[in-house]
This record gives C-alpha cells, structure tokens and sequence, in this order.
C-alpha cells in the first residue's frame, strides 16, 4: 500500500515537472499555444517570463509566411464551420488583406495586427427559409472566437467582415463587419530609425493641427489622427493618411474643406524640408508624397467614401 501511493506520488511529480518544461520550452510553430493556453501562462509566470514567451510567439509569427498565415486562418474557420451545431453550413470561402501601413491611432505607432479576413458562409436553405435572417452578431462572434483562438489571429487580424448567404438563390441574409484591437507591448513591426523619424514629425504635425482647429472639448480629443503611414509594397509613394472625424463647428465647413490641400502641403513641407529626410526617402526609391483626408461629413462629395487627397512630387 505504501509502495503504491508513493508511486502515485512519483508519478505526479513527473508530470508536474514534465509539465512545467513543457511550458518553459521555447515557442515553436509545432508547440504554438491557444490563447487559453496562453492566458494560463500569463497567470502562472512572473510578468518577464509572460514577456518573454510574447516574444517567442512573435518570432514565430513573424517568420510565417503570408500563404501559411492564410492557410492557418482557413483551417480555424473550417474547425469551427465543421463542429459548430447552431447553423446549417455547406461551404466557407475567405478572402485576406495584409495593410502594413496601418496605424493604431490611439498608441500612434504603426499596428502588428494589420490583417482584415472576409468571410462568406454558404447557409443550407430551401424556398420557405432562405428569407430567414440568421443572428448576424452571433455567427460574427463564432467565427471571431475561432479565427482568435491562437496568437496568430490574436494578434494579427484587425478587422473581421462576415456576410452569409443561403441556398439555392444565394439571398443575403446577413452582413456583419467588426474591428478588434488586441495589442500588447511585446509586439511591433520594425521600423527604420529614418522612417520612425519622419513618422514622429508627421505625428508633431498632426497635434499642431489638433491644437489649431480641435481644441474645443466637444471633439474629445484628438478629431485628426494618423491612420495610415509609409510607403506600400512596390510603390514609389510615402503615403498619409489622416481621418477628420468632425469639422470645426464653429467656422465655415465648407471652406474649411477647401482649405485641407493647404493643410496636406504643410504636410508635406514639415516631412521634406529635412535634407535627412529627403535623402531617406529617396534612398528608398520614395519620388511623391500623397496626403489624403477623410471627411465623411463633406455632403457636397459623392460616393460612399469621402475624401480630399492631394499629390506632391520630391
């Protein structure tokens, strides 16, 4: 009897101590942890420990390719598509975007979860019920889970558009498109001296602008933010872009709209009267600047996005 609880005693130290070197072994692709996983670590290690494993991770994720990034989003709808019981599913079908520019407005440096998935669920239905709406903020909130349930979605995705349609007409039934925000100090994507320089002083900028025309408590806070920043792949342009979420209340709005290519060259001025910053920019092959404001209060454009952007070459 002695003999048999010591053993049991040995034995749970052993899995214990295999546990714990499990844990504390590097990331790997092979040993990725789900975010459950991930939340028990956090509150089972000291905060370097739980530091260190977010860097692990992003090692990993930064060293997985876009067509593998792709491909594990795919599997973790499929998962969910597959063992899900609320919704009569017969096909899935997603399409992805990567936008490296983008910026989190709030912590004004550039986003590591830069990724938007669109997704189409293909919904069994016949004559009666292919009318039938189906919980839209439910099958968004099922597929975010699944699409989130390891680092890689975590922390790569930033916006989720869902639309389901249903058999034998492919009546829309259902759209739904969300943002998720779930960065973390540990994670970031690298940035030239040079570029975080002239990003700095774009940021300068645009608080001068803020303090000018967006001071008045009714806009609380920032109104004009930098949402996009930098050059995209293959592009010879450095690109800005800058959201004015409400017009000066106070002035002449229609004017003050006619007044933002004035404001876009001031821009444009504070980025190259820096003879540093003009040698960056064409070191990298950089020949324009393009300054493009978002101002879905002007009525007087057209189109469902309306916006002022305006050019100016080196």
């Amino acid at each position: 009897m002695g003999r048999s609880i010591l053993f049991l005693i040995l034995l749970f130290v052993f899995h214990l101590s295999a546990c714990s070197h499990k844990s504390s072994a590097p990331v790997s692709a092979d040993t990725m942890p789900d975010m459950e996983e991930l939340l028990a670590y956090s509150q089972s290690h000291s905060k370097e420990e739980y530091e260190k494993k977010l860097k692990e991770i992003q090692a990993v994720i930064d060293n997985t390719s876009y067509e593998e990034l792709c491909q594990i989003f795919t599997d973790s709808l499929a998962s969910w598509a597959d063992t899900q019981t609320d919704l009569e599913i017969t096909d899935t079908s997603m399409e992805f975007s990567e936008d490296p520019l983008l910026m989190d407005e709030q912590r004004k440096e550039k986003l590591y979860n830069n990724w938007t998935v669109s997704v189409n669920i293909q919904l069994a239905g016949d004559e009666k019920s292919k009318y039938d709406v189906p919980d839209a903020a439910a099958i968004y909130r099922q597929a975010a889970d699944a699409l989130r349930s390891t680092p890689y979605g975590a922390y790569k995705l930033h916006t989720l558009k869902i639309t389901a349609s249903s058999d034998p007409d492919r009546i829309l039934t259902s759209e739904q498109e969300g943002s998720f925000f779930l960065t973390d100090s540990a994670f970031s994507l690298p940035q030239e001296p040079e570029e975080l320089a002239i990003q700095k002083t774009v940021l300068e900028q645009v608080e001068e602008f803020n303090q000018e025309y967006f001071s008045d408590e009714r806009y609380r806070g920032q109104n004009v933010t930098l949402k996009r920043f930098g050059s995209p792949r293959d592009s010879s342009v450095l690109y800005l872009e800058f959201p004015i979420y409400a017009p000066p209340f106070d002035q002449d709005m229609a004017a003050f709209a006619d007044s933002l290519e004035a404001h876009g060259q001031e821009f444009f001025h504070v980025i190259t009267e820096n003879n540093e910053n003009l040698e960056y920019l064409k070191k990298c092959g950089i020949t324009s600047v393009t300054v493009r404001f978002d101002t879905s209060w002007d009525n007087r454009l057209e189109g469902p996005e309306r916006y002022r952007e305006f050019s100016w070459e080196l």
